[in-house]
């Protein structure tokens, strides 16, 4: 399964609120595991490893995976949920408690994600700085709570939308800094689409090792640089051919093709039919 074909089901969303007094054995799910620091900071015991959330911070567990939330130094309160990464066990509709490991039987396992084939989340995953995801979880806990017309399908998308972001900043965290730098790289690719690029010509231009530029393109995007550079300069030339101020001729021109035989084979390739069957 494709991370874009996800379609999310959400069996229970809730806040813990969690103090120093706090007691929470350690096992192990049936369904998968979403949590988020909503404030505060405390840990959670993993089978091999303890990760400290802060504030804003995510983790998610799989089905199978021992977990025990540890008690906080002050106070901390999580957003919390049971979920599948698809609808395919929404027959089962009311929480699943997780049990200790002497009880725990893998065959009541709802989702196991080797079947699914999905291999970003199929371990503990931990994302720090996720705090623009904060009001999305509220609403979802809202939403669940409240149980009003099509919160399913509400909570699903937002869901989608949420384990997206998750692993586009999972792809980011792996060059400290990568997202503001490929911020930059980015806004001089699209100011730029007119001239030949390269990874050498953006290198040059922003104080930037060329191997360091097609790293960060490929984390960012998911595409090498050249795919990147083909589908923006493809995508740009939508808007222009769109205005009707241009020939496709000078639309190759303007944004970067070297001549209209380039343009319309690229054009064909990434959306189907030639710029001149566009309109």
């Amino acid at each position: 399964m494709n991370i874009s074909e996800i379609h999310p089901f959400i069996r229970y969303a809730h806040y813990i609120p969690i103090g120093r007094g706090s007691e929470y054995k350690c096992t192990i799910p049936y369904d998968h595991r979403f949590f988020y620091m909503y404030d505060g900071s405390a840990a959670i015991q993993t089978d091999n490893r303890r990760y400290m959330l802060d504030k804003g911070d995510v983790l998610i567990v799989p089905s199978g995976n021992k977990y025990q939330l540890l008690p906080p130094e002050h106070k901390a309160v999580y957003i919390a949920l049971n979920f599948d990464y698809t609808q395919s066990n929404i027959k089962h509709q009311t929480p699943i408690a997780p049990v200790e490991a002497d009880t725990f039987d893998s065959n009541f396992i709802l989702e196991k994600l080797e079947e699914l084939k999905i291999p970003i989340f199929n371990e503990v995953t931990y994302i720090s700085g996720m705090e623009k995801l904060s009001s999305s979880l509220s609403r979802i806990e809202r939403e669940y709570s409240q149980k009003l017309l099509y919160f399913e399908d509400i909570i699903a998308n937002i869901m989608a939308e949420l384990l997206l972001e998750c692993v586009r900043a999972q792809h980011g965290q792996k060059y400290t800094g990568s997202n503001e730098i490929a911020s930059v790289v980015i806004g001089f690719i699209n100011e730029n689409l007119s001239i030949p690029l390269s990874n050498k010509k953006i290198g040059e231009e922003l104080k930037l090792h060329p191997n360091y530029i097609s790293k960060l393109i490929k984390i960012s995007t998911g595409l090498p640089l050249h795919q990147y550079l083909l589908r923006t300069r493809v995508y740009r030339s939508i808007e222009l051919l769109t205005q009707k101020n241009h020939t496709i001729s000078e639309i190759a021109e303007l944004c970067g093709f070297c001549d209209i035989y380039h343009y319309s084979k690229s054009f064909k390739k990434i959306i189907g039919i030639p710029p001149s069957e566009y309109l």
